[in-house]
């Protein structure tokens, strides 16, 4: 009898866990189309590139929206790490802008060195922007990061550091400039958070542009 009764409590405890992960599926889904977004057959090769790029992995969901002045991209990653929650990421096309890739990612305390090579993706390809040219995320938690032997255009940089500021308490992990994509990304139970911060994220950027 105690054993019939383990098996419907344990059965109970299997079945709630399961309508609890498909209320949470649900209203995600629900937040990303009351933003405009639509779930999307797959990503094209140049955003699979992208993520490669920034977490070597491809998307594992892509969802798509009609702004405006083009498309942007609501995009689901798996990032391999099974004690992570996975990776959302916000993409817009920000063509025309003449900047080298850059990442600018939060984080505690920066990154030593020694460790970057373990950590794929970015790290793989990037290097700490010197502190002298970054005064801007001082005691942010914001750390910029670029292709080596490149100089930082001073316009990026202040783009990067009015980001920084907007996102400084939202939850935002990474933004990255990489032609022609503006990508933002945080991890998937701040879905919300990042549907908001995206646009004025955006906007800093493209102010920037506009006076390059």
């Amino acid at each position: 009898m105690d054993s019939i009764l383990g098996i419907v409590s344990a059965l109970a405890v299997i079945l709630l866990g399961l309508m609890l992960l498909v209320v949470i599926v649900l209203r995600r889904r629900r937040a990303i189309e009351a933003s405009g977004y639509r779930e999307d057959g797959r990503a094209s090769s140049d955003l699979d590139d992208l993520c490669r790029r920034l977490f070597e992995c491809v998307p594992a969901e892509v969802n798509v929206k009609q702004e405006p002045d083009g498309k942007s991209w609501l995009i689901y990653l798996d990032v391999g790490a099974s004690e992570d929650s996975g990776c959302v990421m916000l993409v817009y096309r920000a063509a025309g802008l003449d900047w080298p890739a850059v990442a600018m990612v939060r984080s505690g305390r920066q990154i030593p060195k020694i460790f970057r090579q373990f950590t794929g993706g970015i790290f793989t390809w990037a290097e700490p922007i010197k502190e002298s040219e970054t005064e801007g995320l001082h005691g942010t938690g914001w750390f910029g990061y670029m292709a080596p032997i490149v100089t930082a255009p001073s316009n990026l940089l202040d783009a990067l550091s009015k980001a920084a500021r907007i996102t400084n308490t939202e939850g935002v992990l990474g933004i990255a400039y990489i032609a022609p994509y503006l990508a933002i990304w945080t991890d998937t139970d701040r879905v919300g958070t990042l549907l908001s911060i995206g646009p004025p994220v955006r906007q800093v950027f493209l102010n920037a542009a506009r006076t390059s």
